[in-house]
């Protein structure tokens, strides 16, 4: 079931908490890829990576200006729980310069893309109660810092999107602390949603209008928490100074924001004024305040991109594209929890209704992007029991879905959840002993995701939204069968998982009418199949299927 918080909310009695100190969390024990896996894949001859380096003459940590939606195509993107993830001080908190020190790490596993987690002022832990939009956390760092990661980011052709937390604000930011001490109806008091009564209303539960210490008679609208006041979108003055913060920081060469709690600007009918409980989600007045941020931000920042954080069933996150003037992509949860079930359980059921369903919406393929966990998830690790072979197979499917596709961190190298409560355990200290041993270790999981990160850059196909399901001559939930790309272009990949725990053997695979006859490999055994002709396209022959198998069958 989807969680219904947009993010963790921590008592204001453990706002201020600490970390553990970095480095030490629960991960998984090392172990080889499976046979089917075990060789190099032969990317010699493959398509080159796409060059999104600057052309001659340009800023050496400037990255062309193209439309975020080719960047965005051509990208994998690494999510960053920046206290986290690298200490450069030894404070016991992931820092800036660490992350600028870990940029060679990133870069060799081959991902282009790092969104970070708040690293603004904040009284949590967490960051998703901001205290100062414009300032970074003395834990992380200094601008100085941010402008140095940009530019080294940029230099390794990597783009970074920050989090932006727009829908509140922490109850210690300057904004509320004005409007609670200004009158009713003024300029202060009109950032946030006050009224004089507590109308009952309920969220999660919870309610959603807080009362005001010592002010008798007066409430605020906070729907995640006590602690986060929702800004007012209606406020002309509050939405000219989101879109003002945003074009400083897309000025300072930010690539765009990962969008947290896209879902919930708006509520309508207006709630000081309303006598029933009114739509606190998804409202028309949510999608026009994006649409207005959206041509703010690429008029600043033609290149910039908005990433949704859009917690909800297919059909309302593609609502969430508009007619292509709202968000650029939002995170496909629906597929994300799809993927770790389909491994889960071994059947292809749960992946193939999704990608069925996302087929048959409005939005463009190009538009979701894929994922497996994120911070509020429990760790993948954890989810599959820390099985090898289970984290092998979940990454294998992530790298083929159309979109673009996000890790979090350390799923690379198997970190499972630590001993922290809450949401706390799935935020673990990043293990950089085990991930530095990983890369060299042959067959770790660290270099799996490398190869599959390097077969997607490397295979135009897979970087298309070119995407469907292949249908077997006889129907059998444990295979999942894809086609990626055109079925008549040379770099089309046909995608074979066997998600069970048993070989499946005779299965046939009927192949589009137009796919071009000839010779196909495996690109993972570099094993030869049956050729393709025009008298087996609709009856494929495919080889024994060991159990937890994958095979990219490509053009010889």
């Amino acid at each position: 079931m989807l969680r219904a918080m947009a993010h963790p909310i921590a008592p204001a009695s453990t706002r201020n908490a600490r970390r553990p100190r970095l480095p030490g969390a629960t991960l998984l024990t090392l172990s080889l890829l499976s046979a089917s896996c075990t060789s190099p894949l032969p990317l010699d001859g493959a398509a080159p990576l796409v060059d999104l380096s600057p052309p001659a003459g340009a800023d050496a940590g400037a990255l062309p200006p193209i439309k975020p939606e080719a960047w965005l195509a051509e990208s994998i993107g690494y999510e960053i729980f920046v206290r986290s993830f690298a200490d450069s001080n030894a404070d016991g908190q992931g820092d800036l310069p660490g992350i600028i020190q870990r940029l060679p790490y990133l870069a060799e596993l081959g991902v282009n893309l790092l969104w970070l987690t708040p690293i603004h002022p904040s009284p949590s832990y967490h960051g998703y109660d901001v205290a100062d939009y414009d300032g970074i956390h003395k834990d992380f760092g200094t601008q100085a810092d941010l402008d140095r990661l940009v530019a080294a980011a940029h230099a390794q052709k990597m783009r970074l999107v920050l989090d932006l937390v727009a829908n509140h604000t922490s109850q210690t930011h300057p904004w509320f602390t004005a409007a609670l001490a200004a009158p009713v109806g003024s300029a202060a008091a009109s950032r946030y949603l006050f009224r004089g009564n507590d109308p009952g209303w309920k969220w999660n539960g919870n309610s959603v209008f807080r009362p005001v210490s010592g002010q008798a008679g007066r409430y605020y609208y906070g729907l995640f928490s006590g602690v986060m006041p929702d800004l007012n979108f209606r406020d002309e003055g509050t939405v000219k100074e989101l879109q003002q913060m945003m074009t400083r920081w897309l000025s300072r060469g930010i690539d765009g924001f990962r969008l947290d709690a896209a879902r919930y600007l708006v509520e309508w009918p207006e709630p000081t004024t309303a006598t029933s409980q009114p739509a606190l989600s998804d409202t028309a007045d949510t999608h026009q305040a994006w649409k207005r941020l959206r041509a703010a931000t690429s008029a600043a920042a033609p290149s910039s991109a908005l990433i949704g954080e859009v917690w909800s069933d297919p059909d309302n996150l593609a609502r969430y594209h508009g007619s292509g003037d709202e968000l650029h992509s939002a995170f496909a949860f629906p597929l994300a929890g799809a993927m770790v079930d389909a491994v889960r359980r071994g059947s292809a059921r749960p992946v193939a209704d999704s990608l069925t369903s996302m087929l048959r919406g409005a939005a463009p393929l190009r538009y979701f992007a894929p994922f497996l966990t994120n911070h509020d998830q429990k760790r993948l690790a954890t989810e599959l029991g820390q099985d090898a072979a289970s984290l092998r197979l979940a990454a294998s499917l992530l790298l083929v879905m159309p979109g673009t596709p996000f890790l979090y961190y350390g799923e690379e190298v198997g970190v499972a959840q630590s001993t922290d409560a809450g949401d706390r355990g799935q935020r673990p200290p990043m293990p950089w002993t085990t991930a530095v041993a990983q890369q060299s270790q042959a067959g770790s999981l660290w270099q799996h995701y490398q190869q599959l990160i390097k077969a997607r850059r490397s295979i135009p196909a897979l970087r298309t939204e070119a995407t469907r399901l292949l249908p077997l001559v006889t129907a059998d939930d444990r295979l999942l069968t894809l086609l990626r790309g055109e079925p008549t272009r040379p770099d089309a990949v046909v995608a074979i998982y066997n998600l069970s725990q048993s070989t499946v053997s005779g299965a046939q695979l009927q192949l589009p009418a137009d796919f071009a006859a000839g010779s196909l490999r495996d690109l993972w055994s570099t094993a030869t199949l049956a050729a393709v002709t025009r008298d087996n396209r609709d009856r494929y022959p495919l080889p024994a299927l060991p159990p937890r198998s994958v095979m990219w069958l490509v053009r010889q």
